[in-house]
């Protein structure tokens, strides 16, 4: 079995900057701000496909900002950030209740 390759220099490049970006609607979202940025935001995660295993004190970062930011936390936006099929696939931050 082959080692997988280390990514492009780029590629971290725009894998962390999709997650500080993540990170920073997270902790600083409030109700005056479109709630379709954060959404927008953890899509990225996805589509850039940033691996969970590299990064790690970004993901958690991540994840307590999801969980301590006051706004993130009413029946509206727990709604809006939760998508079960996205979730089973392994994205945890579309699962709110397991943050």
């Amino acid at each position: 079995m082959m080692p997988e390759a280390t990514p492009a220099p780029e590629e971290c490049a725009r894998h962390r900057r999709a997650l500080e970006l993540a990170i920073a609607w997270a902790r600083d979202w409030h109700p005056g701000l479109n709630p379709y940025s954060l959404e927008n935001a953890l899509l990225r995660l996805v589509e850039e496909d940033v691996p969970q295993d590299q990064y790690l004190e970004l993901w958690e970062e991540l994840r307590q900002g999801l969980r301590s930011n006051p706004h993130l936390q009413t029946p509206e936006m727990r709604a809006l950030l939760t998508d079960e099929e996205l979730a089973a696939r392994g994205y945890w931050w579309f699962d709110p209740v397991n943050l």
